[in-house]
């Protein structure tokens, strides 16, 4: 056998015994981790992504030969690792931006169409519910509904009126993220400048939703969107860029681009 020697990596301290012709044996104590080219290796812990060791299991991870070590001594039985702490519940409110609404209906020519009414509820909501949130209540959201009301040409059938009241319902819901990392997307609108500087004329609305989509840095995945605002000043800018003025559609895609979301996001 070699020298004992202590060996770092990753942050992790592990006890290196004998080298040997396969490599070195490290022994990983109870919940320690470390990464060996590229891969994480846990032992007798909680572990998110990587390889997880239970005790008294051995691998080979490239030159090193991992060992998981037993916490009790003597032959005591190990006892489990400790619970993960209970994830942050945040409370999340998600309603249609009428202010939203109002602005839109601004920058198009005639009457809102009426199969368009839903887009535009989706478009104004600031943040959507994720998958790891739980509604907790939705209510009508009349000033919603009346202010769709008021754009269109016409009036709405059953079935599309059930479906607006659907598209604008408030939902309050309880989210738990998988981490407190606070993260945020918003549309930069210097770089949003800077295409049209370097622009020969001015952009087609749909150009325009293209560029909002290059000038987004977009949350990593495995975020949860916990609050969001529309940005009023990033609509009228980019409505400034255009030549003509957007379909309806395009002016949906327009404002979903100027909301700016707030995540929270795995620590990692």
């Amino acid at each position: 056998m070699g020298k004992l020697s202590m060996v770092a990596f990753g942050g992790t301290l592990a006890v290196a015994t004998a080298t040997f012709a396969d490599g070195i044996e490290l022994t990983m104590q109870w919940t320690d981790s470390l990464t060996v080219e590229g891969t994480r290796y846990t032992c007798n812990g909680p572990a998110r992504r990587g390889v997880a060791m239970g005790p008294g299991d051995k691998l080979t991870a490239g030159q090193f030969r991992l060992k998981c070590a037993k916490r009790g001594d003597g032959g005591a039985p190990d006892e489990p690792p400790p619970p993960p702490p209970p994830s942050a519940r945040v409370s999340v409110i998600s309603a249609v931006d009428t202010s939203c609404l109002t602005q839109l209906n601004s920058s198009i020519s005639g009457r809102l169409p009426v199969t368009s009414a839903t887009t535009w509820a989706d478009a104004c909501r600031p943040v959507a519910i994720g998958r790891s949130c739980s509604i907790d209540k939705s209510t009508p959201q009349s000033s919603c509904v009346n202010t769709l009301d008021s754009m269109i040409s016409g009036s709405f059938s059953d079935d599309q009126v059930l479906a607006l009241n659907h598209a604008c319902a408030r939902i309050e819901a309880t989210c738990s993220p998988r981490g407190a990392r606070k993260v945020l997307e918003a549309t930069d609108m210097s770089c949003m400048s800077q295409l049209y500087q370097k622009t020969s004329g001015r952009p087609t609305a749909a150009s325009i939703v293209k560029w909002i989509d290059g000038c987004r840095t977009p949350a990593p995945r495995g975020c949860t969107a916990v609050a969001a605002s529309f940005e009023s000043s990033c609509f009228s800018q980019s409505f400034t860029f255009i030549t003509g003025r957007p379909s309806a559609q395009e002016a949906a895609l327009i404002a979903r681009g100027c909301m700016k979301i707030e995540y929270r996001c795995d620590d990692r």
